[in-house]
């Protein structure tokens, strides 16, 4: 009697499944890194443009403060405006960029002391808006004790 060898040369069935599977589990692995990774980026993007219009709005109001301390009125969220004449005002409407929205309000703490919030809000993927808020103090140093 003698036996036969059957020799299989190549992949079979199964092996090829199990390496496309790990190839597709692979692939999507690092499209939805890619994507997340993206998404984050937009994310860090959007916090530091909110972050500057802030400052810029803070530095208005601070220029607006040298031409006098008492032109700063109470003003509840919102804006700066160049005038026709291009000098900086107060405006009683929010600042608009693109999909960011700027909110001034300015509030009377004491005769020699005001409060300035600016708040940035701006559009997410998700259903809630982002919010970026600057605090300052803005002191009369002008006033006579």
């Amino acid at each position: 009697m003698s036996k036969q060898r059957f020799s299989l040369n190549g992949f079979s069935l199964i092996e090829v499944l199990l390496a496309s599977a790990l190839f597709l589990f692979l692939v999507s692995g690092i499209a939805l890194l890619t994507t997340h990774t993206l998404a984050i980026e937009q994310q860090g993007s959007n916090y530091l443009q909110a972050v500057y219009l802030a400052e810029q709005g803070r530095e208005a109001v601070r220029f607006l403060r040298k031409s006098g301390f008492d032109t700063l009125e109470p003003l509840v969220e919102g804006g700066v405006e160049l005038s026709d004449q291009g000098e900086l005002q107060l405006d009683p409407s929010p600042d608009v960029f693109g999909q960011f929205e700027r909110r001034i309000t300015i509030g009377t703490l004491d005769d020699a002391t005001k409060q300035v919030d600016i708040t940035v809000l701006w559009n997410t993927q998700s259903a809630n808006p982002a919010t970026f808020t600057l605090t300052d103090y803005l002191y009369n140093w002008e006033r006579p004790y």
